[in-house]
């Protein structure tokens, strides 16, 4: 199985993490309803961005997320934040996005710097 890329700078902290549910819900005439639950358990879902990350990261996330086919494929990521467990999950979004955030001087090299939208993991 695939593994989320170590970049050369964690996302922003704090990472949001929350238990989703996914469940069917018909109305009958008359104000009755019926729930299912489509999954056996909740599932967890960590939302986060990147800001000022190089173009040499930019590159390595956006070949990942091409690699996995967007959404499509499972992998294994590691929270970092402690403990930093590992999970495995997909990807929830069905775009990832780079905004040009400057430039700055690294190793003595002008660099470009970029920013994410906001990246949305869902446990598999």
């Amino acid at each position: 199985m695939p593994t989320y890329p170590t970049l050369s700078q964690n996302p922003e902290l704090p990472i949001i993490m929350v238990p989703i549910f996914d469940t069917s819900i018909l109305r009958y005439e008359g104000k009755v309803e019926q729930r299912q639950a489509n999954w056996p358990q909740e599932k967890l879902q960590f939302r986060y961005r990147y800001k000022g990350i190089l173009t040499a990261d930019k590159a390595l996330l956006w070949d990942f997320w091409n690699a996995v086919n967007g959404p499509h494929k499972k992998f294994d990521w590691t929270n970092p934040e402690p403990p930093g467990l590992v999970y495995t999950v997909k990807f929830k979004m069905k775009k990832l996005v780079f905004r040009y955030a400057g430039k700055t001087i690294w190793a003595g090299i002008t660099e470009k710097m970029w920013d994410t939208g906001e990246i949305i993991l869902i446990e598999a």
